[in-house]
């Protein structure tokens, strides 16, 4: 007995719902990509020590010193302000010598 002829209608609904099966899983995956990367980046934010430079926990600096060095980090003001601020700037870099 000889199977049946698969209709056009029937080859166009598997397609369908493959393309519907794999755009859900895309966007499940670009979901779980977007939420990974948002918790990444919180976890890094809050984490103890965010914001502390090595130099400030070096004991050879005096307090005056490691109080000159905190006031020159834009870290209260935000990332997107830091650097909006950094771009105005003239590109020469310049370093900030402790007070010792």
């Amino acid at each position: 007995m000889p199977l049946p002829a698969m209709s056009k209608v029937t080859k166009y609904e598997k397609a369908a719902r493959l393309l519907r099966y794999v755009s859900r899983r895309l966007l499940a995956l670009v979901c779980l990509g977007i939420s990974g990367a948002l918790l990444s980046a919180s976890l890094v934010r809050f984490a103890p020590g965010y914001g502390v430079q090595e130099r400030e926990l070096d004991p050879r600096w005096s307090a005056q010193s490691v109080e000159a060095l905190r006031k020159n980090q834009p870290l209260q003001e935000g990332h997107h302000r830091s650097t909006f601020n950094t771009s105005r700037r003239s590109p020469m870099v310049t370093s900030a010598s402790p007070i010792r």
